[in-house]
């Protein structure tokens, strides 16, 4: 199966969740990611839900610094999360107001990037912008990919411009994977 393919398979299955089944499960993530993220206090950069995915927004509550993306053409940008300063971005997710403070992303902590599917090498299948991949090729930051552990496979099509995850994060837990090279 092509990437577009599964993407338009498990984007569907997961439009199939209920809104209580993923609440349950974002809950779960937020447990294992509070537990990691503890043992830092730099900005840890985040996403806003959209189409089911994992909500992390309970865990912005505390002192540090959440920040979240902004699409700039085909880049990414990243702005503290404030609550009320969000609206609807032009390809479809939430984003932060244009207005709402710039955070500059090399001191990052972590990035917890949302997947449509993932596999265990740590590859992982967004919405087809390659705006993450952009990002990480630009800054080396720990990326853990955040999703619903139905949609992790032993295998998922690549690129050669794909950048694996140092990690996945599902309500199951934690999976450490053995990075692939890319196009491997």
């Amino acid at each position: 199966m092509n990437k577009a393919d599964l993407r338009v398979q498990c984007l569907g299955r997961r439009r199939a969740l209920s809104p209580e089944a993923c609440e349950r499960m974002s809950e779960r993530i937020r447990a294992y990611l509070s537990g990691r993220l503890e043992s830092t206090d730099r900005c840890i950069l985040a996403y806003l839900p959209f189409r089911n995915e994992p909500d992390l927004r309970p865990l912005f509550a505390d002192s540090r610094t959440w920040a979240v993306p902004r699409v700039a053409g085909t880049e990414l940008t990243w702005h503290r999360y404030e609550p009320g300063r969000v609206g609807r971005g032009a390809m479809g997710p939430p984003e932060p107001e244009p207005d709402c403070e710039a955070v500059d992303p090399a001191g990052a902590a972590w990035v917890l990037v949302p997947v449509v599917a993932c596999d265990r090498r740590g590859y992982r299948i967004g919405y087809g912008g390659g705006y993450y991949d952009r990002f990480l090729a630009r800054y080396a930051l720990p990326a853990i990919a955040v999703g619903y552990s139905e949609f992790v496979y032993e295998q998922v099509p690549t690129d050669p411009w794909d950048r694996p995850m140092g990690g996945i994060v599902t309500e199951a837990g934690f999976l450490w994977p053995e990075i692939a090279q890319p196009g491997a």
